[in-house]
This record gives C-alpha cells, sequence and structure tokens, in this order.
C-alpha cells in the first residue's frame, strides 16, 4: 500500500529517493507513527519523504489523492486488524528471533567443544578470539 503512495508522490514531481521510502518503512516498523491516525501518518511521511519546502504543495496533492483513493481500504484494515493483535504478534515475533539467536548460540558453543576435542584449538589465543566472537554475538 505505502508503494502506492511512493509512486503517487513521485508522479506529483516531489523528489523523493528510495532511501527516503526505506526511512519511511523503517520509523513504521519502530513504531514512530502508531497511534492510527492519518494526520499522524500524513506529518510522518511528509518529515520521511519531503526534503525541500518548496514541494509540500504536490505532496499535499499527491497525500491527499492517495488517500481518497484507499480510504475504503483503509477504514477496513482499521477496522479488521485490532491494535491488541498487532502487538500480541510483535511480541511472538521477539521471541521467536530470541529462540534463533539462543539457537545460533549454541551452535557457536558446540563448534567451539568440537574444535577442542579434535585438538584444534590447542593455541590459547585461538580460543580467546573464539570466545570473544561469542561475547560480540550476544550483545546482539
Amino acid at each position: 500500500m505505502f508503494l502506492k503512495l511512493f509512486g503517487s508522490i513521485r508522479n506529483n514531481g516531489v523528489p523523493v529517493t528510495l532511501r527516503e521510502y526505506l526511512d519511511l518503512l523503517e520509523g513504521l516498523s519502530k513504531g514512530l507513527c502508531s497511534s492510527n491516525k492519518i494526520e499522524d501518518f500524513y506529518n510522518f511521511s511528509k518529515l520521511c519523504l519531503v526534503k525541500d519546502e518548496k514541494n509540500y504543495d504536490k505532496f499535499d496533492k499527491a497525500f491527499n489523492s492517495f488517500y481518497e483513493e484507499n480510504k475504503n481500504i483503509i477504514n477496513q484494515v482499521e477496522k479488521k486488524i485490532p491494535e491488541s493483535w498487532v502487538f500480541n504478534e510483535l511480541k511472538n515475533i521477539k521471541v521467536v528471533i530470541n529462540g534463533l539467536v539462543q539457537a545460533v548460540l549454541l551452535c557457536l558453543e558446540i563448534q567451539v567443544i568440537t574444535l577442542k576435542e579434535l585438538g584444534l584449538v590447542e593455541n590459547p589465543r585461538t580460543e580467546v578470539l573464539l570466545k570473544y566472537g561469542k561475547k560480540e554475538f550476544t550483545k546482539i
């Protein structure tokens, strides 16, 4: 849906780049505009996508056109997807990611143990580097 907005803005003569569009998506994914109000989304997208105030009028025209074309879809999405469900799904994703990180850490630990058993880690410096790499990974 936001790709349509991006196209509409570009078609109306606003020089918006892919980087700015990705910044908009990243901000949305981080919850910088999570109030579900169209005015907040309008202001946030204007902040991300318009770099010169001479393009504000073009942006306003493009956004209004986008909104009018997609008003029904936007209203249906707001009605069908409760905010609590979205937050629960985000929590579930966080749990899955934490599980994946733990699995990777376990694999790294198994590799260190295997290297020790095979006698490939004889140099204390190599062992320290392996441990240091593991600690750096746990900071992610």
